[in-house]
């Protein structure tokens, strides 16, 4: 064989294996709950979700955004209700970043550079002010009775002001409802004697 041809198969296997090097140093990969976020060069971001793709030096900045689920826990003391009774609700919403390309731009936009305490905080406010909200348009005996139902108009109430930075409530539990007036005793005792009610009809009715 040509000595020739030898030393340029040589020299084409020494910078293949230089460009599979720079190539493997080059790229950047995320898991499943992270985004990664290329910018730089022409056109718009570049977004990867769970996968990789190749960041160049200089040319391109790269920032990842956590789209893990984030557990925003709060306590209302004071949230009056239609019928004008003051309830303290505590409760805990399920908050995360939504999965498609234009609620990460959206997402980014806001987030970038912040800390998970950053984005619970704005959060917890767009959730807080939808749990007064909520809660006016409840009678509190709705409430008391049926929390769930709460839970559901402060979960899609939040969702249409979350959805402008790229969030979704995934859930929102309502763990406990109390008020300073008496009226959640008043309630029982009524169900209590209406219970006992029936009870006793239902003797009289077996005689």
């Amino acid at each position: 064989m040509d000595p020739m041809i030898m030393v340029m198969g040589g020299i084409a296997l020494i910078i293949l294996f230089v460009q599979g090097i720079l190539l493997a140093a080059l790229y950047q990969k995320v898991g499943p709950n992270t985004a990664l976020i290329v910018s730089g060069g022409a056109g718009k971001p570049k977004i990867v979700v769970g996968g990789g793709t190749i960041v160049l030096p200089i040319v391109n900045r790269m920032d990842t955004l956590s789209l893990e689920v984030m557990a925003i826990e709060m306590r209302c003391d004071a949230t009056w209700t239609s019928d004008g009774i003051p309830l303290s609700v505590e409760c805990v919403a399920q908050v995360k970043v939504r999965v498609d390309e234009q609620s990460i731009e959206k997402a980014a936009e806001h987030f970038l550079g912040k800390d998970i305490g950053q984005i619970k905080t704005l959060a917890q406010d767009v959730l807080m002010k939808q749990l007064r909200s909520s809660s006016s348009t409840m009678t509190a005996e709705k409430i008391i009775r049926d929390p769930n139902s709460l839970a559901l108009r402060l979960e899609e109430g939040s969702n249409n002001e979350l959805e402008k930075f790229g969030l979704t409530v995934v859930l929102c539990t309502i763990k406990e409802v109390r008020d300073s007036v008496g009226y959640h005793d008043a309630l029982t005792k009524t169900a209590a004697d209406e219970a006992k009610r029936i009870a006793v009809l239902g003797k009289v009715e077996d005689k």
